[in-house]
C-alpha cells in the first residue's frame, strides 16, 4: 500500500489516491485497484446480535505472586510421601517354634514369590555320599505321598510361573514366582515335595541318564568344568569337592543313599521359607500350615563344615583329538589365576566386590558399551589391543568361612605367556595406582548392579534368603550401598595388596598344556611375582 501511494500521489489526482490506498489484492490483479468504489452505506445492514451466556467476571489477578521455588499456599505436603518412597522396604524375619525362619519383603505387584532355602549342599557330602545333593535337585519335583509324578506336574502348569530347584555347594533352593492367589497351592506343592518325597527307582534311572549325557559332554569339553578343577585346586576341605558327578558315582547312588541324606538335613532348623509379595502376616500363615507341623529330630544338626584355602597348580592337556571332533571351536588356552578371598561375613566383602566391579572383563566378540565392560580395566587394558587374548573377566566367590578371588583368561595357544605377561603386569600396576575416576566409576556400576538386578524378583527373593539363612538377618541395599559409598582408592589399592600375599592357585587347560609346546610359570614364579608386586611397584617387580 505505501508504495502505490507513492506511486500514484506523483502522477495522479489525489482521489484516486485514496482509492488505492484501500485496495486489497485479489485474483483480479492491480487493475481493479483503481475501479474500487465502498458499497453505498445503505446497503449495510448489520446482523442482529444473539445474546448468550453472561460473560464471567474476570479472574482476580494474585496480590502476591508465589514463585516457582516455594510450595503454593494450601498445597498438601508431600516430603512424608517422598521419603517413604526413597526408603528401602523393610525384610521381616519371625523364627516358628520348630526353628524354621520366616522371612519376608512385602510389596504392592501382582505377582508373587517363594523360596525354600536348605542348609545343605556339596560342602556337607562325604566321599560315600558325593553327589546326592546334585541328585535331590534333579527329583526335585516328583512323586510324593499325596501325588504322583504327572499330578505334580500338572499342578505346577496349571498355576503358570516360573518354578524351579538348584543345588550349590553351601544351600539348596527351591523356588516359584507365580501370580498372588496361586501362592499357597504353589507353596503346598514345594512342601509336599520337600516334606514327604518317594524316591522312585524309575525317576532315579532317568536322572542319572540325564546326569550322565551331561557327564559325557564334559569329558569332551572339559572348559566347561575349569572352575571346578580350580576349587579342587585351591581349597582343602569340603570346598575342594567338586559338585560334578562322574560316571563311577552315578552308578553307585540308591534311592536308600538320597532317602537317608534327605533325612539327615531337611529338617525345619536348617530351613528358610522366604516370601517377597504377600505381608508378613500372610507369610507367616502360609509358612506355618505348611511347614509348622515339623518337628525337629532328637539327633544334633551336623555341624558347619570348615574349608581351609591353600592354593596350587594343575595342568589339564586338551585331547589330541579335540579339534577333530570340533572342527568349529575355536582352539583357545584357558587359565584361572585366583588369591584367598574373604568369607561372606567380612567387612572386606565390600571393598572386593568393588574391585570386582573396577576389574570388571568381557570377551573380543563383545561390542562393549556400559554394562558390558568397555570401561572396567581388564577390557581397556588387556582385551583392548591384545589378539591374542580372546576372553578376560574377574570374578569374586564369598562362602561362609572364606572365599576366592581371581581372573579367567582365555588366549591363543601360540602367545599364552605373553598374554598371562598382559595380565599379571596389569593386575600389579593396580597394587599402586587406582585413580578416583577408575574407583567411582566401579563404586556406581555396583551400586546401579544391586539396584537393578533387586528389581527382579527372582534375584530379591534368592537375595533375601541367602542372607537370612547366612546371616540370621538381611542388610538392605541401601544399608550396602551406603557401605560402598565409604571406600576410597586407597582401600582397594591395600586389598589387592593382601590378596596377593596370599598363595596363588593356577589352572590351565588347552592343547599342549602340561608339554614343552606350551610355555608356562611355575607356581613358585607366580608367587614370588605377586608378592613382590605387593611390596613394591609393577616395574621393580
Amino acid at each position: 500500500k505505501v508504495i502505490m501511494a507513492n506511486v500514484l500521489r506523483r502522477v495522479w489526482r489525489p482521489q484516486v489516491i485514496q482509492k488505492a490506498v484501500s485496495w486489497k489484492p485479489s485474483i483480479r490483479g492491480f487493475s481493479n485497484a483503481l475501479d474500487y468504489s465502498p458499497p453505498p452505506q445503505s446497503t449495510f445492514i448489520p446482523k442482529p446480535r444473539v445474546k448468550g451466556p453472561p460473560r464471567p467476571d474476570p479472574i482476580p489477578q494474585p496480590t502476591h505472586r508465589v514463585p516457582l521455588t516455594e510450595i503454593f499456599p494450601g498445597t498438601p505436603s508431600l516430603q512424608s510421601e517422598v521419603t517413604k518412597a526413597r526408603e528401602s522396604p523393610v525384610t521381616k524375619i519371625t523364627t516358628l517354634p520348630n526353628g524354621l525362619r520366616v522371612a519376608s519383603e512385602e510389596s504392592p505387584a501382582v505377582t508373587a514369590a517363594c523360596s525354600v532355602f536348605v542348609d545343605c549342599g556339596t560342602v556337607y557330602e562325604s566321599d560315600e555320599t558325593h553327589g546326592l545333593s546334585r541328585l535331590l535337585e534333579r527329583m526335585a519335583y516328583k512323586c510324593t505321598h499325596r501325588r504322583s509324578t504327572r499330578d505334580v506336574i500338572a499342578t505346577l502348569e496349571d498355576v503358570g510361573g516360573n518354578i524351579l530347584s538348584a543345588s550349590g555347594r553351601e544351600q539348596m533352593m527351591y523356588t516359584a514366582e507365580v501370580v498372588r492367589d496361586q501362592l499357597p497351592l504353589t507353596l503346598d506343592v514345594i512342601a509336599d515335595c520337600l516334606q514327604n518325597p518317594v524316591f522312585d527307582p524309575a525317576d532315579l534311572d532317568e536322572q542319572k541318564q540325564v546326569l550322565l549325557q551331561e557327564v559325557k559332554d564334559l569329558e569332551e569339553r572339559p572348559d566347561g568344568a575349569v572352575s571346578e578343577f580350580l576349587h579342587t585346586t585351591a581349597f582343602e576341605g569340603p570346598l575342594a569337592r567338586s559338585m560334578l558327578l562322574w560316571r563311577e558315582r552315578l552308578d553307585e547312588i540308591t534311592v536308600g543313599d538320597l532317602a537317608k541324606f534327605h533325612k539327615k538335613f531337611y529338617r525345619p532348623d536348617r530351613m528358610v521359607v522366604a516370601f517377597a509379595g504377600p505381608s508378613h502376616d500372610e507369610a507367616v500363615a502360609l509358612a506355618t500350615e505348611k511347614f509348622g507341623h515339623l518337628k525337629v529330630p532328637s539327633e544334633p544338626s551336623p555341624p558347619r563344615p570348615v574349608s581351609r584355602y591353600i592354593g596350587g597348580y594343575q595342568l589339564l592337556p586338551m585331547s589330541p583329538d579335540y579339534k577333530t571332533k570340533h572342527p568349529d571351536d575355536p582352539l583357545v588356552t584357558h587359565l584361572l589365576l585366583a588369591w584367598k578371598g574373604c568369607s561372606a561375613s567380612s567387612d572386606e566383602l565390600y571393598v572386593l566386590a568393588t574391585l570386582h566391579s573396577l576389574l570388571g572383563g568381557g570377551g573380543s566378540f563383545s561390542s562393549g558399551g556400559p554394562g558390558k565392560g568397555m570401561f572396567s580395566h581388564l577390557y581397556r587394558s588387556v582385551l583392548c589391543g591384545n589378539r591374542m587374548i580372546e576372553n578376560v573377566s574377574a570374578f569374586n566367590q564369598a562362602y561362609t568361612d572364606t572365599g576366592l578371588f581371581g581372573v579367567y583368561l582365555q588366549v591363543d595357544p601360540e602367545h599364552v605367556l605373553h598374554g598371562l605377561r598382559i595380565l599379571a603386569t596389569e593386575l600389579a600396576e593396580l597394587c599402586w595406582n587406582i585413580t578416583d575416576e577408575q574407583w567411582s566409576r566401579a563404586k556406581n556400576q555396583l551400586k546401579s548392579a544391586i539396584f537393578m538386578g533387586l528389581e527382579t524378583r527372582n534375584v530379591l527373593i534368592d537375595d533375601i534368603g541367602r542372607q537370612v539363612q547366612m546371616y540370621g538377618k538381611r542388610h538392605s541395599a541401601r544399608e550396602i550401598c551406603e557401605r560402598i559409598d565409604k571406600l576410597t582408592p586407597q582401600d582397594g589399592m591395600e586389598a589387592l595388596r593382601r590378596l596377593f600375599q596370599t598363595p596363588t592357585s593356577f589352572v590351565a587347560y588347552g592343547m599342549g598344556v602340561g608339554t614343552d609346546e606350551v610355555a608356562l610359570p611355575s607356581l613358585e614364579e607366580l608367587n614370588t611375582f605377586f608378592s613382590l608386586s605387593s611390596s613394591t611397584s609393577a616395574n621393580d617387580a
